[in-house]
């Protein structure tokens, strides 16, 4: 996702919400579940943690960190698993970094879900899969479901289709952008 300056947030109404500063950062993200995210920045707007939250009960269940060496290359990522809000596993990775401060804010948003994904750049679409999905409609999508992010050629979410792979059911989300 690109800065937006001078916003303090974006709301894709239905979908997520992003708090930013005014710089542009993205500080926070909502989305239609339970989950929510926090994001740290240092004086060099370089990403250097992140915490995944729930609403209810309160609990925080990874936490990020990010090391960057004096050439801005990220030289360190730390991962912290909760449960309970208690420490479960810590992930040490060091070796065969190839992001510079840039890379990893970028990254990030784009591998927000852990599960893959595919771009498909004539057709301007985001193609994930996700198990079991609870909406906070209500709505809950049993088994492997497929979801298609339609993008605009600002590269923001225009629609989605979640489709369940063996239930056949569908639901459409149409994204209204509101800038503040």
């Amino acid at each position: 996702m690109g800065k937006k300056k001078n916003f303090k947030s974006l709301n894709i109404t239905g979908h997520r919400l992003y708090e930013l500063d005014g710089k542009g950062n993205i500080t926070a993200s909502y989305d239609i579940s339970n989950n929510y995210s926090v994001y740290f920045y240092d004086k060099k707007n370089r990403l250097v943690g992140s915490e995944n939250k729930l609403h209810s009960p309160p609990e925080v269940y990874c936490k990020s960190e990010y090391h960057y060496s004096d050439f801005d290359s990220v030289n360190q990522i730390i991962r912290i698993s909760y449960k309970n809000n208690e420490p479960i596993s810590k992930e040490v990775i060091t070796d065969k970094m190839d992001l510079d401060a840039k890379k990893v804010v970028s990254s990030y948003f784009k591998n927000e879900i852990d599960n893959e994904y595919f771009f498909n750049d004539r057709k301007f679409e985001l193609i994930a899969f996700k198990d079991k999905m609870i909406f906070c409609c209500g709505r809950i999508m049993e088994g492997k479901n497929k979801l298609t992010y339609y993008l605009d050629h600002d590269d923001l979410i225009d629609s989605l289709i979640v489709e369940g792979m063996e239930s056949k059911k569908k639901l459409k989300f149409e994204y209204i952008y509101e800038l503040k």
